[in-house]
């Protein structure tokens, strides 16, 4: 009856560009593999015959744990570690402030385009966000923002 419904899902969707293989997951659940994500993927149904089917890259087949852990430790002895980020962000939180920090956090990333302009009241603030953002990017500190 799985590969039944397999057939179901594959003969749903295989003549789709974005559509790369079916498969099954540890948990015996469906896996559809597409190449790239858009809004025809939407339409990959939650469940098929009362079995969940989940939604993955392609790129993810050859992926390993093993693999994500080795790069997981190189990233986490270089120099630029997210335990030294965090900490360095809630130091200049205690001396700006949440609310302010996000907004001078803003001003380095819009640059002259700007909104607000705390820096001016928080100079040092400034210089070590710049830093930091010249360190680490947007993303990394942005989610430590958003989820201190």
């Amino acid at each position: 009856m799985i590969d039944c419904q397999a057939d179901l899902l594959f003969n749903q969707f295989h003549t789709k560009d974005w559509f790369d293989s079916i498969g099954m997951d540890d948990y015996n659940r469906f896996v559809v593999y597409v190449k790239f994500m858009c809004q025809e993927t939407l339409s990959i149904p939650d469940k098929v015959n009362g079995k969940q089917v989940l939604v993955h890259y392609a790129d993810s087949i050859n992926s390993t744990k093993e693999k994500y852990i080795e790069k997981l430790t190189f990233i986490s002895s270089d120099d630029l570690s997210v335990l030294n980020l965090k900490s360095k962000l809630n130091n200049l939180r205690k001396m700006s402030g949440s609310q302010y920090l996000e907004s001078i956090f803003f001003e380095v990333h819009d640059g002259n385009n700007a909104i607000t302009n705390l820096s001016h009241q928080y100079p040092e603030v400034r210089k070590e966000m710049e830093d930091l953002y010249n360190q680490y990017g947007f993303d990394v500190i942005y989610d430590d923002l958003e989820n201190p």
